[in-house]
């Protein structure tokens, strides 16, 4: 919630129930504060941020941009014959290097980390930053155009041809 609330700033954030919410200050006697609490910086950007969200149509083209990627993704692996299971919600996917389905921690750990460590680093090698870790996911923004998209999936493909 921080995150979209700070417009990618830091900022903290928190929530509750009302008869919880009207014990903090000013309404209630509890003095809340925090070293991210209130900067104006972050919260004219978290603002900024959720005037432009009210346009509902971001929330279209931010999924078909993550489906653009998961797609291409998906048939890197499949062309390649690279065992992968996909996941994706929303704008956020992740690759697992394995020939089985990925449902916890238990199916996660069962992967090939060793191969998403080469792909993880021949992807920094062509300049494409994922996550470090396949315990953790790739996250597609309104900032990312088709030629970006493109991009990604071509060193994907590029990088696991030598898998």
């Amino acid at each position: 919630m921080g995150k979209i609330i700070g417009g990618g700033l830091p900022v903290g954030a928190y929530g509750g129930r009302k008869e919880i919410m009207d014990s903090i200050s000013p309404v209630g006697p509890v003095y809340q504060a925090g070293t991210l609490s209130g900067n104006p910086v972050a919260m004219t950007a978290g603002i900024a941020t959720l005037e432009i969200l009210r346009d509902s149509t971001i929330y279209k083209t931010l999924e078909e941009k993550s489906r653009r990627l998961a797609a291409g993704i998906e048939k890197a692996c499949t062309d390649a014959r690279v065992p992968a299971f996909h996941t994706r919600i929303g704008s956020m996917l992740c690759t697992f290097f394995t020939d089985q389905a990925v449902t916890d921690y238990a199916t996660a750990k069962k992967c090939d980390t060793r191969r998403y460590a080469k792909f993880f680093h021949g992807m920094l090698e062509r300049g494409f930053y994922f996550a470090p870790s396949q315990f953790e996911a790739v996250f597609v923004s309104m900032a990312h155009g088709e030629r970006e998209l493109d991009a990604t999936i071509d060193a994907f493909r590029d990088v696991i041809k030598d898998f």
